[in-house]
């Protein structure tokens, strides 16, 4: 089970990957796609950060954002390891 915990001090990467990868695991129910839960989290991240936030999109997920109102601002590029 996932405790949240607002402006957790203590939370390090690996404790908030495996956060995160219990959330977001890579597929979605479309059923619960209209339930607005992506638009939540989305909003609590803005509301709790103390900074402007980046982050990277796949390309078939930038219309989630841009239906949010997010911004688009940087590209990135990444060198794949085969």
């Amino acid at each position: 089970m996932i405790h949240y915990i607002n402006d957790d001090k203590e939370l390090d990467s690996d404790v908030f990957i495996e956060m995160a990868n219990q959330i977001w695991p890579g597929s979605y129910d479309a059923k619960r796609m209209q339930e607005a839960i992506g638009r939540e989290l989305m909003s609590r991240a803005a509301d709790i950060s103390p900074t402007s936030l980046f982050f990277g999109a796949q390309p078939e997920a930038e219309g989630f954002y841009e239906n949010l109102g997010i911004e688009k601002s940087l590209q990135s590029f990444f060198i794949r390891k085969e």
